[in-house]
């Protein structure tokens, strides 16, 4: 038991020392460093607040949603959890297949508004970031999807 102790606290140590290497890169100027990675612009929660052709207020009483964080898309479509992976490409998005759980809508006006929703991840092409309003657009450029930042 002390041998895991030492050896615990050794490894804590020199995981808190810096190498050579570490410390010459401190000195560098910043022409020499790495560009920095982008950041996700459509990182965070997002509401869904209107879906082609159905009713902004039916829609916002079902308050389906979505959840970026780095590539991954997750959310609920009014009656099930969603899930999926995407890449961007400046305003273009891909989404890979959408899974999701099989929860049964009792609802009609719920069902409606998840298959829809759905439906308008699947045919989304590109992405349109105005403020804290996020839309969705299909390959002919239509908003089918627009959503709020939580």
């Amino acid at each position: 038991m002390k041998q895991l102790l030492i050896v615990s606290a050794a490894l804590l140590l020199g995981f808190g020392c810096k190498s050579k290497k570490e410390t010459s890169n401190m000195n560098k100027s910043p022409e020499t460093e790495q560009p920095a990675v982008k950041s996700n612009p459509l990182q965070g929660k997002w509401n869904v607040v209107s879906i082609k052709d159905l009713d902004d207020k039916s829609v916002k009483e079902v308050a389906p949603y979505i959840s970026i964080s780095e590539e991954k898309l997750s959310g609920h479509d009014g009656c099930n959890r969603i899930f999926t992976s995407f890449t961007l490409n400046e305003n273009s998005i891909k989404l890979k297949a959408i899974a999701q759980t099989k929860i049964a809508c009792n609802d009609p006006k719920e069902n409606r508004i998840s298959n829809a929703f759905t439906s308008g991840l699947g045919k989304t092409t590109h992405y349109k970031i105005e403020q804290s309003k996020l839309s969705f657009l299909n390959e002919k450029g239509e908003v089918i999807l627009t959503f709020l930042k939580v």
